[in-house]
């Protein structure tokens, strides 16, 4: 099969999602404007052109126009079986104005949930990438909400839960060893993976600690 991804090159969920399916043996184009090092030899990367980078803030406008164009031409010219939008506020608008299908779009989070109450530009870019969508992802029953309220349809709306490695992580076997190990101890430890941004609200974690001890 050939698909073709328009996401975040420099996003490791993008590379992950897009090295495997090129290891399962299909032919995978990434249309992106930048990129991390570490994808597979056998993805295909279509770069857009980003202009004034030291102005985003203006110029992102100007860009999306002129890769709104950029797009539509690489996809006519790869002629894909699939189009997968990542992240629906930007790659998912762009895949969606190439008229493609079958399209896939799938949301991330803030896409859904911060994005379309920021402005009315953005709440109009999501719902027009939803309501072309032949199928929508997300992963999690917070996520199908925003979008079942943004426009996108229930009975194309499906959870993907971000899987686990066992092989790698297997607490139920070695998770006292590793508690002990890393901390000297085997007393109770609650761990947050997220990072610091407004976005995860890691104010509202660490209050919640005290409740969950007592």
């Amino acid at each position: 099969m050939k698909i073709c991804y328009v996401a975040d090159g420099a996003s490791i969920h993008t590379q992950r999602w897009v090295n495997y399916f090129a290891m399962q043996g299909h032919e995978v184009h990434l249309i992106c404007w930048k990129v991390m090092p570490g994808y597979n030899d056998n993805v295909h990367l279509h770069m857009l052109t980003r202009l004034a980078p030291q102005v985003w803030a203006v110029s992102q406008y100007f860009s999306m126009l002129l890769w709104i164009s950029q797009v539509r031409h690489l996809v006519q010219k790869i002629k894909p079986d699939l189009l997968h939008g990542h992240f629906v506020t930007i790659y998912g608008f762009l895949a969606a104005c190439s008229g493609f299908h079958p399209l896939v779009v799938s949301a991330w989070g803030s896409d859904v949930l911060i994005d379309p109450e920021k402005s009315i530009m953005k709440r109009r870019l999501v719902k027009y990438a939803l309501k072309r969508a032949d199928l929508i992802t997300c992963n999690g029953r917070n996520l199908e909400v925003a979008i079942g309220e943004l426009g996108g349809k229930a009975e194309r709306t499906h959870i993907v839960y971000h899987g686990v490695d066992t092989k790698k992580f297997t607490p139920a076997s070695n998770g006292n060893n590793i508690l002990e190990e890393r901390f000297g101890g085997s007393q109770l430890w609650v761990i947050n993976i997220r990072g610091f941004k407004p976005v995860y609200d890691m104010e509202t974690f660490i209050r919640a600690m005290p409740l969950v001890l007592k």
